[in-house]
């Protein structure tokens, strides 16, 4: 890449030279001035555009794993979503209850288990998991410089800094769900929530997946837990 910039760089200022050495009334010491003031402008072109370049290709790295990061979560809201959105066009009612458990280590656990289990106090076989946080550092630092330096990148990287927040959101509101339940004494509130959330969901994940594409030229996503 060095050696093809250098011949560029060469075979333009050799053509500028050639066409100032026939301009005769010019004085010879005149054309080596505006020779070597052509070159260092031309090379200094040629610098900035390769460092833009490495710049262009690290943000790229960098926001192809936050968006592996936020596959992730769109995984996990998924499958807790999974269980109760059947019952949203379902006349049974929902045996699930929907429960959220701080951890000591500042994690937030939920747990799903079935109203007869539950009012026999047998949680035994529940479902459950860690609620992961959504990323938002990385998208949200860089994106004025991506706005900078290529308008394709920061029109999708823009979808995507939209879409983490919605992501954001969603898991919060999962996490207030129960408080959200007693307020209001609607039992059924995660059967509605869910199927909003999947809908939401799956314009998320076309959204990471545009920008994780553009990023790696990659088309599958493998999520990453950290």
């Amino acid at each position: 890449m060095a050696i093809k910039i250098l011949d560029f760089c060469w075979d333009s200022v050799e053509s500028i030279f050639h066409w100032i050495a026939n301009l005769n009334w010019i004085p010879a010491t005149a054309c080596v001035a505006i020779f070597l003031f052509v070159l260092r402008e031309v090379l200094e072109h040629n610098r900035k555009k390769a460092v833009k370049e490495r710049e262009i290709s690290a943000l790229k790295l960098i926001l192809a794993r936050e968006c592996e990061l936020n596959w992730y979560v769109c995984g996990s809201i998924e499958d807790i979503c999974k269980v109760f959105e059947p019952y949203e066009s379902n006349k049974q009612t929902c045996p699930y209850i929907f429960k959220i458990v701080d951890l000591p280590t500042t994690q937030t656990r939920y747990e799903i288990t079935s109203k007869d289990k539950f009012e026999a106090e047998e949680v035994t076989g529940a479902e459950g998991g860690v609620v992961p946080e959504v990323h938002t550092e990385s998208i949200s630092k860089h994106l004025f410089d991506i706005a900078k330096a290529d308008r394709e990148f920061y029109d999708k990287a823009q979808k995507v800094y939209d879409s983490v927040f919605e992501l954001n959101h969603l898991k919060n509101s999962i996490l207030d769900m129960p408080s959200i339940k007693k307020i209001f004494g609607n039992t059924e509130m995660m059967v509605g929530f869910s199927g909003y959330a999947l809908g939401s969901i799956a314009e998320i994940k076309i959204n990471l997946k545009a920008l994780h594409l553009f990023c790696t030229g990659k088309e599958e996503i493998v999520a990453r837990l950290r």
